[in-house]
């Protein structure tokens, strides 16, 4: 079980990390997660996540600015704080605290909830092709049929 998570700008034990009963994320399901992974102590793809992360917060127009580079130093003091050399990296972004209603106000305080934990992948020879790893810049990436077969 990861020792330390992090909840809106805190570092806590994961044990008594709590969030608001009427947070909509756990009310409406209104929020946004991204999964990284994390391959000796390195995170994988995390340009590809914060990508895909800033799209789906502006299309459900929550409203949260992303930091990348603050992101991705919480990232890595959580990877050192629960001494993960493979793992995962959970993150959830919420609309954020609001009494029980449909229609939703659109200047709620988001919430951020972050986590690592340890995680054993069942790799081809124990390895991430080269084209997962953080500098890997493939000139011929392969293609979705050979990633997820």
């Amino acid at each position: 079980m990861p020792k330390i998570a992090y909840i809106n700008s805190k570092y806590i034990k994961f044990n008594e990390a709590k969030i608001h009963i009427e947070d909509r994320g756990l009310q409406f399901a209104d929020s946004v997660y991204e999964v990284v992974a994390i391959y000796k102590k390195n995170l994988v793809d995390f340009d590809f996540h914060i990508k895909r992360l800033k799209y789906s917060l502006k299309e459900l127009l929550i409203n949260f600015k992303l930091d990348k580079n603050k992101l991705k130093n919480i990232f890595n003091k959580l990877i050192s704080l629960n001494k993960i050399n493979n793992g995962i990296i959970y993150l959830q972004i919420t609309r954020g605290v609001q009494a029980r209603e449909h229609v939703y106000n659109n200047k709620l305080k988001s919430n951020i909830i972050i986590y690592a934990r340890h995680k054993k992948f069942n790799l081809p020879n124990n390895e991430f092709k080269s084209w997962l790893l953080p500098s890997g810049s493939p000139e011929d990436p392969p293609s979705p049929k050979e990633i997820y077969r």
